[in-house]
């Protein structure tokens, strides 16, 4: 004799019972893909960019999903204090293209640089990554008096410019126009280009910011030179494929691990 039970009428229950939990679940599946995906793009980053900074290896943050939200989001922070944030700068690396202009490039055009853009010179002091040292571009602002009404407390005053030059020879006041004076520090000044006017004379400089030292100030080199073309980029950081890529690979099997898991927890 057989004996047969059915189970059909468990079935509506566990469908109820799982339909439950797949938010939670789902909300699970998309942040541990989320991880993964800035994961590798932290690697990408590492590997496909010459000695990026500190800052930009942490460019990346997550938007975490929640059962009400079921979206998670990685991108580039959009703050950075006083800085240029990295969805600003790494936007061309990723698209390709130019980039817009950095803050010290548009304080710069303030106080008369033209071009818009600017790179660094033989005078520039470049930190471990490359880069302009921050130092430097700070008291550089500061000495054109370029940081605007909102800093204008961080301008340089007429004595913490003389400190800066650090003059010397003889007897400056009541001095004779024969007589020298040597800039043992540096002194900071703006050339609008090569045939622009100055007073009675043409000014023989590349456009940009340049420093003299030495007696009557005849050590001259440029720190920062501009240009009006702004700097073109490549597609450098395959962000949006990347992050495709690891999605089609994670997130079913992180769903259904992340089911199981609230089933086995539901209470």
């Amino acid at each position: 004799m057989f004996k047969f039970k059915s189970t059909l009428q468990e079935g509506p229950k566990y469908l109820r019972r799982t339909e439950r939990q797949i938010p939670f679940a789902t909300s699970r599946a998309l942040n541990s893909t989320a991880k993964q995906v800035k994961s590798a793009l932290d690697q990408a980053i590492l590997r496909d960019f010459d000695r990026p900074t500190p800052y930009t290896q942490r460019a990346l943050r997550i938007n975490y999903a929640t059962k009400a939200k079921l979206q998670a989001y990685v991108g580039f922070r959009d703050s950075a204090g006083k800085g240029v944030s990295a969805n600003q700068y790494l936007w061309a690396q990723v698209h390709g293209g130019t980039r817009r202009a950095k803050r010290s490039e548009q304080a710069l055009a303030k106080v008369g640089l033209p071009g818009g853009y600017v790179v660094p010179g033989a005078g520039a002091q470049l930190d471990a990554y490359g880069n302009m040292s921050r130092g430097q571009l700070v008291k550089l602002l500061s000495y054109l008096q370029a940081f605007g009404e909102q800093g204008y407390r961080a301008n340089a005053t007429r004595d913490s410019i003389a400190r800066t030059a650090k003059l010397s020879g003889p007897k400056l006041r009541g001095r004779k126009k024969s007589q020298y004076v040597k800039i043992n520090g540096v002194a900071y000044f703006i050339s609008r280009g090569k045939g622009t006017m100055s007073g009675n004379w043409s000014q023989p400089l590349a456009a940009g910011v340049w420093q003299k030292s030495g007696t009557h100030g005849v050590d001259v080199k440029p720190v920062l030179l501009a240009t009006k073309a702004a700097p073109h980029y490549t597609k450098r950081l395959p962000f949006y494929e990347t992050a495709d890529q690891v999605f089609g690979e994670h997130y079913d099997t992180e769903f259904a691990n992340a089911l199981e898991h609230a089933l086995k927890t539901a209470r």
